[in-house]
């Protein structure tokens, strides 16, 4: 939580407002942990800050960078099909562990 606020200051301090705009998005989500009851917390909780920013500076990169989409696209198409054939597993995925 607190790197996240660095990170919009920074972003603020540099000017970089899409950064601090992304910075901005992705910081509450970083509050659900914090807010919770610390004992016997779903996994869930704690990864949905992680991907929640993930989604956001990759959604901002890709309006910045428009051939960045195609490359995440691709990448995450590979990493699916690496972990189905050799783990028999679907990552990276949307749903939480249980």
């Amino acid at each position: 939580t607190a790197l996240m606020g660095a990170s919009a200051l920074a972003g603020r301090l540099a000017g970089n407002g899409w950064a601090l705009a992304a910075s901005l998005l992705s910081l509450p989500f970083f509050l659900v942990p914090e807010r919770g009851p610390q004992t016997e917390a779903p996994p869930s909780r704690f990864l949905l800050p992680a991907k929640a920013a993930t989604l956001i500076f990759s959604i901002v990169a890709g309006y910045l960078f428009p051939v960045y989409l195609p490359c995440l696209a691709a990448a995450i198409a590979l990493t699916r099909l690496y972990y189905a054939k050799r783990f028999g597993m679907a990552y990276p995925s949307l749903r939480s562990p249980r």
